[in-house]
């Protein structure tokens, strides 16, 4: 006999979603959720997890939490059958006395990166709760009894109950990173491989996998994550100890790299996008074959995350980019002035402004102006190559002064009109990086003749040449740590780093050859990449993947 097994059944059970008591049961003021149209209802606050039900226009659904989220807030409701899920503010009508003490919870206490449902058969032919010998409907276990420091996947609450099922008693949650000790199991039911496991305070059964949502749980000693919850940030004092965690390969040569406080994207010279989760190092192939989808109008040349990790952006050959909405994975094309292929996209620190250079000239856009309905974006100005010299990439410093990168030089435009403000800072015969260094107050690293860096400073709208910082030949990437006391880079062959403001000399990263690099958001982790592979570092002990 063969039993078709949804996830709808277990997923919110599973994962923790539930909440142990029905707001029903409470005596606090009410606040209630509902639509003039028809929503999909998912597991997580996230457009590319579960979607469990939909809301009804007939229908009022009590409100338990809510999610901040800059462009629509999440709302945890409860479903008629006292399951759990999430709606994404778009025009729902929110009421009640209780409203105002809805509890806002961080978008990462109430998210998991699971990818979305899928319908899978398993085989019914075992004795109950015995797992096939090549557990064929379940993802394999990587744990044995016994096993030592087993913990619980990052970005990842284990809920512990009391039996190895997804409908017995909830015991406990246990945060990411939880460190457990495998007392007995596996046992395998409905596509999830239980595990019996103990800490200092509770003993109970805890999912390691779940084959439906495609998903580890708990993770063995060495595991496939990129960057551990326990890693400390980089300093001076410990980025000589960083050590490589993780080894991703593209199937061509890599020409673009993008790095979000969630994802991490990759463009190879194929026109192939690659799309993972970070920190987890999750493959996100479901929104990558949305991306390629675009892409397959119009081949990629750049891509670039805003600060948030809320958008990426990708640049087409075409001359128009493209705006993709990762929680919401909705696709917008915005057609441009340009006609050559895009070669940069960079928001500002604030995320209200956006610069777009192509070989044919500079455009800022106001991102405030974004209407996802229309598919519109006001561009404040669009200008022709300074003095006509052609563009090659372009910044915008921290003030939100646009920094362009030309042949032969760099030059500061006026924000308000794209008026040349300073005269050209030429560099002869030099290594052009993929974008000036921009630290904070608007002092610019730049390289000048035989790999010497040089300090440059926004002054009244132009540059300011300060000093000589150190000399590097053959310099082709930087990086700037996110706490801006540390900066890498690399001539191709080693990556060296330096302290700032003093720019002493700390250590050699053990990279070998490197095309480009960045430091990763949360200032955890190195991502370098050379040729078709990507390599993630950070100070903790592991291995590659």
């Amino acid at each position: 006999m063969r039993l078709l097994v949804t996830v709808l059944s277990f997923a919110l059970l599973l994962m923790g979603v539930a909440l142990p008591t029905s707001i029903a049961q409470t005596d606090r003021p009410f606040c209630n959720l509902s639509s003039d149209v028809s929503l999909r209802v998912y597991a997580q606050p996230r457009s590319d997890s579960l979607v469990v039900s939909e809301v009804s226009p007939t229908s009022i659904y009590p409100v338990l939490a809510r999610v901040e989220n800059e462009f629509g807030d999440w709302y945890q409701i409860e479903l008629p059958t006292r399951q759990m899920g999430w709606v994404l503010d778009m025009g729902v009508n929110v009421a009640g006395e209780g409203c105002a003490d809805v509890p806002v919870i961080a978008r990462d206490e109430a998210s998991t990166d699971a990818p979305p449902s899928t319908t899978v058969e398993v085989e019914a032919t075992l004795a109950p709760n015995q797992c096939p010998p090549d557990f064929n409907g379940y993802l394999p276990t990587r744990i044995q009894i016994g096993m030592g420091d087993v913990r619980v996947q990052t970005g990842v609450f284990a809920v512990v109950r009391a039996e190895p099922s997804a409908n017995s008693d909830i015991i406990a949650r246990l945060e990411p990173a939880t460190v457990v000790e495998i007392l007995a199991g596996p046992l395998c039911t409905n596509g999830v491989v239980w595990w019996q496991i103990a800490t200092d305070s509770i003993e109970g059964w805890t999912a390691e996998s779940s084959q439906p949502t495609n998903t580890y749980f708990l993770v063995p000693p060495v595991v496939e994550l990129w960057v551990d919850e326990t890693s400390p940030l980089l300093t001076e004092d410990n980025i000589g100890n960083i050590q490589r965690n993780a080894v991703v390969s593209t199937a061509a040569p890599i020409r673009a790299l993008a790095l979000s406080p969630r994802q991490l994207a990759a463009l190879d010279e194929e026109g192939a996008l690659y799309l993972w989760s970070y920190p987890s190092g999750q493959p996100r192939d479901d929104l990558s074959a949305i991306l390629q989808t675009v892409a397959a109008q119009s081949p990629i040349t750049t891509l670039a995350y805003d600060q948030y990790g809320d958008f990426l952006l990708l640049g087409r050959e075409d001359g128009r980019f493209v705006i993709f909405e990762t929680t919401q994975a909705i696709v917008n094309i915005i057609d441009t002035a340009h006609t050559t292929p895009l070669l940069s996209l960079a928001f500002d620190r604030t995320n209200s402004r956006l610069l777009v250079t192509s070989a044919d000239g500079v455009s800022l856009w106001d991102l405030t102006t974004y209407d996802a309905v229309n598919s519109t974006l006001a561009t404040l100005w669009h200008i022709t190559p300074p003095q006509g010299r052609a563009v090659q990439l372009g910044v915008l410093a921290a003030d939100g002064t646009p920094l362009i990168l030309t042949e032969g030089g760099l030059v500061v435009l006026n924000a308000e009109n794209g008026e040349t403000m300073s005269d050209f800072v030429t560099v002869t015969d030099a290594v052009l990086l993929p974008a000036p260094l921009d630290i904070g107050d608007g002092r610019i690293v730049w390289v000048s003749d035989g790999g010497v860096l040089r300090t440059y400073a926004l002054d009244d709208g132009g540059l300011v040449d300060e000093a000589e910082m150190l000399a590097f030949s053959g310099v082709r990437a930087m990086a700037l740590h996110p706490s801006e006391t540390l900066v890498a880079l690399t001539d191709g062959a080693q990556v060296m780093t330096y302290a700032l403001p003093t720019w002493d000399a700390l250590s050699q990263l053990p990279a070998g050859a490197v095309t480009d690099l960045r430091f990763s958001p949360d200032g955890r982790a190195v991502i370098t990449f050379a040729a078709d592979e990507i390599s993630v570092w950070s100070v903790r002990v592991g291995r590659a993947q």
